[in-house]
């Protein structure tokens, strides 16, 4: 029995055209959502077929602020440079709370510019 095609090989074609000339991951998602309403599927059937072709791109994590989201780890690392000693000496500080985290580091990083 022969399986069933979801999508022409011209319409695969054409998506995938698209998705690739695509800069930016809003231009990426446009393309997303423009197929999903000429083909009349749904965006995440788009999604996978772009998926399957190799060519899906994950859009970065962001917070709900736009910002890229960053481990506290990372953030401690930052302070720990920004401060000119090693992340070991101050590791207790990932107990902390994000926001404070982010904050320590914009103020050191602050005085270190003035």
């Amino acid at each position: 029995m022969e399986k069933t095609k979801n999508f022409t090989d011209e319409q695969t074609n054409d998506l995938v055209t698209a998705y690739e000339s695509a800069e930016t991951p809003d231009q990426r998602n446009e393309v997303v959502e423009q197929f999903a309403e000429q083909f009349g599927k749904k965006k995440r059937s788009i999604v996978m077929k772009l998926v399957r072709e190799g060519v899906y791109i994950k859009p970065p994590v962001v917070t709900k602020s736009g910002k890229p989201v960053m481990k506290k780890e990372t953030i401690v690392n930052r302070i720990a440079d920004l401060m000119g000693i090693t992340a070991d000496k101050i590791d207790s500080l990932e107990k902390a709370n994000k926001q404070t985290l982010e904050t320590l580091a914009d103020t050191i990083a602050d005085f270190r510019v003035n």
